[in-house]
C-alpha cells in the first residue's frame, strides 16, 4: 500500500495522477476515505486540475453528509506529514555504552 502525504508537492502529484482517471479515492461514490484526505490537503495546495475539481466536490458536501459517507478502504495511505520534532541523541537510552556521564558527574562533585 502506498503512503502519500499530501503535505509535499510530490505527494499532491501523486494525487493527481491518481484522480486523473477517478471521481472518488474508493470506487464510485464518496467515502470516509476521501473526508481523510479532503481533511489532509490544504485548499492552498490544490492548485492541480484532477486535485482541484476533487477537492471542490467533496467541500460541496455538508460535515453531517461527510460524517455519514460510507466506510470503505483505500489503495493508499494519506499522510499530512509530520510536524514532530526528531528525538534528542542524548535521550537515548545506551544499554551497553560506557558510563562515562555518571564519573564525569562524580568528579564534578568531589
Amino acid at each position: 500500500m502506498a503512503i502519500i502525504d499530501v503535505k509535499t508537492a510530490q505527494g499532491v502529484k501523486q494525487l493527481e495522477e491518481f484522480l486523473s482517471n477517478k471521481s472518488y479515492i474508493c470506487g464510485y461514490e464518496p467515502t470516509k476515505a476521501d473526508v481523510e484526505t479532503f481533511s489532509a490537503l490544504e485548499v492552498s495546495q490544490a492548485k492541480t486540475p484532477n486535485v482541484l475539481r476533487w477537492y471542490n466536490h467533496i467541500k460541496s458536501f455538508s460535515d453531517k453528509e461527510r460524517a455519514q459517507f460510507p466506510d470503505q478502504k483505500s489503495e493508499f495511505i494519506v499522510t499530512a506529514g509530520s510536524s514532530a520534532k526528531p528525538a534528542d541523541d542524548e535521550d537515548d537510552v545506551d544499554l551497553f555504552g560506557s558510563d562515562d556521564e555518571e564519573d564525569e558527574e562524580a568528579e564534578r562533585i568531589r
